[in-house]
Order: structure tokens, then C-alpha cells, then sequence
């Protein structure tokens, strides 16, 4: 599974992401770019259009993979193939 895909996923996974936050990031961060989600400050969120408690909000989901692993775990155990573009 590729980075982006990867961080796609783990984005999908959260309860108050959408597809307009998702969009919003992509387009802040640019493709080859969404994996710096990861290191990013909360400033650095904020300065993308979203509001202060979503940022903090949005950095401790990134900080917990345990979801995503167990996904990617069991998508690889029953060969799912995840779909991204």
C-alpha cells in the first residue's frame, strides 16, 4: 500500500473526517506531500482553515495508528485490496 493511499485510509477511519476535510488536506499538503499530517503543528493546521480544537483534534488522531494497523492487518490477512486515487 502506497503513502498516500496509507494516509487516505487512516483519515477515512476517523469519526469527524469527510471528504471536504480530506480534499482540504490534500490540496494544503499537495499528493506526494500527505504524510507530513503526521509531523505537522497545530499552528501549521490551523493555517490550512481549520478551527483550533478540530487541529488538536486532527493531531491526536494522527498520532494513534493502532486503528489503521489493525486495518491494514486484516486487509492483508483476507487479501482486500484498498482502492484509492
Amino acid at each position: 500500500m502506497n503513502t498516500f493511499t496509507r494516509v487516505i485510509l487512516h483519515l477515512n477511519l476517523m469519526p469527524q473526517v469527510g471528504p471536504a476535510t480530506i480534499k482540504k488536506l490534500v490540496k494544503a499538503l499537495g499528493y506526494d506531500n500527505i504524510s507530513r499530517l503526521y509531523s505537522l503543528s497545530h499552528a501549521e493546521i490551523c493555517s490550512f482553515g481549520f478551527k483550533p480544537e478540530f487541529a488538536a483534534w486532527l493531531r491526536e488522531q494522527c498520532a494513534d495508528k493502532a486503528i489503521l494497523d489493525k486495518v491494514i492487518m486484516l486487509s492483508d490477512c483476507h487479501k482486500i485490496s484498498v482502492l484509492s486515487f
